[in-house]
């Protein structure tokens, strides 16, 4: 009722200011009343014949909008200038918030995209997702220094060794790895395309054993007669050196061949997570941006925690101690990413040691179908009866 009677005061004392019809309703929802209030309070007050009839047509002097006279009925309602410029100022507030939220966004924005796209962060991001790889098919070349192993004597002499690599690997959870490579080595001093003096491929079922078929054997073809042997599958288990079984391996074959096949699901599950948190020093640089069948890839080049490299190695592989894990300790690593963070490129360049340099590229992965055990294979006894060795003169 207060609230009434305090509107209707108001209505009058303005009217008797010389204040129109138009300009008080808009003066008094600037302040704060309801356009129903007002217009049913005009009436009432009509009704008693309160309000004079040139009211409903009356211009404000000079058109000026006044204020409603608040004080005069003890009310304390802001007027229409100061709504007007508490207006302003919240349109102001709300752009200056607007711009700051702006420009923290674009901040935010651009230290994500920093970090994101730092070359440390994309290895980091690569190495934490190579455990989730489950296939992958690899070709690559490894060049080695002239070695006086007697095998390699046999095919190279004191020449530089190349191996070239063709396979493929499957790493599925719950069951024993897989592996199958077709090696071919040579000499390094020959024109690209030539080499394959030895070449044989190896096979890792995944059921405890693996295999091997000989492809060609040139350095030993004046001494044995091979024809027999050649692409057939040969057991590789409990090997025995002999005449004729050394044709089938160098020595660091045999140990690989034994590492490799007894890897079991729970030994790929230790080095998912031991590869997961191999460390990389801070000198990781983006060498820049390469084109490989139309996709870009990243290149990127760095070297690996000296201590948690050697431990993870030394672990794994240490059969191999010496000159192959010191490679991959103390060699400088390039990898090259996709946008995925997908592997398609590895290199290792080694200035000392016998291992001197290491290229990988990688493709089609985690779409590898099972291996299985070849359908005929010979025991290694088998083999050696099928390999003649020529009488010498």
């Amino acid at each position: 009722m207060t609230s009434k009677k305090n509107l209707e005061q108001l209505i009058l004392t303005e009217i008797e200011n010389g204040v129109g019809k138009e300009d008080l309703i808009r003066n008094l929802i600037f302040a704060g009343w309801s356009y129903r209030d007002v217009s049913k309070t005009l009436e009432r007050l009509n009704a008693k014949g309160h309000i004079p009839a040139e009211f409903w047509t009356r211009h404000s002097v000079g058109r000026v909008v006044r204020e409603p006279s608040y004080q005069s009925v003890g009310q304390s309602f802001p007027n229409a200038s100061t709504q007007t410029l508490n207006a302003q100022k919240k349109r102001r507030m709300a752009m200056v918030f607007l711009g700051v939220f702006v420009v923290v966004c674009v901040a935010v924005y651009g230290v994500f995209f920093f970090i994101s796209h730092s070359p440390r962060f994309l290895l980091k991001k690569t190495i934490s997702l190579l455990p989730s790889l489950t296939s992958v098919r690899y070709v690559g070349i490894v060049t080695i220094a002239p070695s006086s192993d007697a095998f390699a004597q046999k095919i190279f002499s004191d020449k530089e060794v190349v191996i070239m690599v063709n396979g493929i690997a499957r790493f599925i959870p719950g069951q024993n790895p897989q592996f199958s490579s077709t090696l071919s080595l040579g000499r390094g001093d020959v024109p690209a395309g030539v080499i394959g003096m030895w070449d044989a491929t190896v096979l890792f079922p995944g059921n405890g054993e693996w295999y091997e078929r000989l492809n060609s054997a040139r350095p030993w073809e004046n001494e044995m007669v091979l024809d027999d042997v050649y692409g057939r599958w040969v057991s590789m288990n409990n090997v025995t050196s002999s005449a004729q079984s050394s044709i089938l391996a160098p020595p660091a074959l045999f140990k690989a061949g034994e590492l490799l096949s007894s890897f079991s699901s729970d030994t790929i599950s230790l080095i998912r997570s031991d590869v997961a948190s191999l460390g990389v020093n801070d000198s990781v640089v983006r060498v820049g941006t390469e084109k490989e069948s139309g996709v870009a890839l990243t290149h990127l080049a760095f070297h690996l925690s000296p201590t948690k490299a050697r431990n993870l190695f030394g672990k794994w592989v240490g059969t191999f101690q010496g000159d192959f894990i010191n490679a991959l300790v103390e060699g400088e690593w390039h990898i090259w990413i996709d946008d995925t963070f997908s592997v398609w490129g590895l290199s290792i360049r080694n200035q000392e040691g016998s291992v001197r340099s290491i290229d990988m590229r990688f493709g089609q992965r985690n779409t590898v179908n099972a291996l299985s055990v070849p359908p005929a294979v010979l025991s290694l006894e088998a083999f050696e009866g099928k390999v003649k060795i020529m009488e010498q003169e």
